[in-house]
């Protein structure tokens, strides 16, 4: 029982952080980047995201469910860790590779590289065991020190328009930004 609510506690401040963070976040990226520069993030963001979920195929919840239950034999849970780790490099790495494949097709590259960083996360997510084994504790931490991280990082980098301007103009777009 006491497992139970500490897991419920972590992932109760896990869930309000990432109701409060976006609430702080939204107004200064909105001002900051403005309306061009939002649709930028968003469009890339939409498209990256497709490949983020052809790289998950599916793994957390048969990973949860396999995880679950071998987690009470070290020896099955171990070889049933790496059976499905090794599953999530090759898809991952392959979808990866499809990706690189249609950065050569586009303009902003830059732009899908930097949010490209979210699909290579994919081969380091290992929540899906710790959800198994029931261990909220890590999961919870790291998902916060990630959201903190990138918090930090909207307040520091994103300045003005200025970065974004420069680069659709690089790339030969006459858009004003912001």
């Amino acid at each position: 029982m006491n497992k139970i609510i500490s897991n419920f506690m972590y992932q109760l401040i896990y869930q309000i952080t990432i109701i409060i963070l976006p609430i702080i976040t939204i107004p200064i990226v909105s001002k900051n980047l403005g309306v061009e520069g939002l649709g930028v993030y968003n469009y890339v963001s939409s498209i990256v995201n497709y490949f983020v979920l052809f790289a998950g195929l599916g793994l957390a919840n048969y990973g949860i469910r396999e995880i679950s239950i071998v987690r009470n034999n070290k020896k099955n849970l171990s070889k049933k860790f790496w059976e499905l780790e090794l599953f999530n490099i090759i898809i991952a790495i392959s979808i990866l590779f499809i990706y690189i494949l249609f950065l050569i097709l586009l303009n902003d590259r830059l732009f899908f590289l930097i949010s490209g960083i979210t699909l290579l996360a994919t081969l380091f997510d290992i929540s899906w065991f710790y959800y198994g084994i029931e261990d909220f504790k890590i999961i919870s931490l790291i998902n916060f020190i990630i959201k903190i991280i990138s918090f930090l990082c909207i307040l520091f980098f994103i300045k003005n328009t200025d970065g974004l301007r420069q680069e659709l103009c690089v790339n030969g777009k006459n858009h004003s930004v912001g």
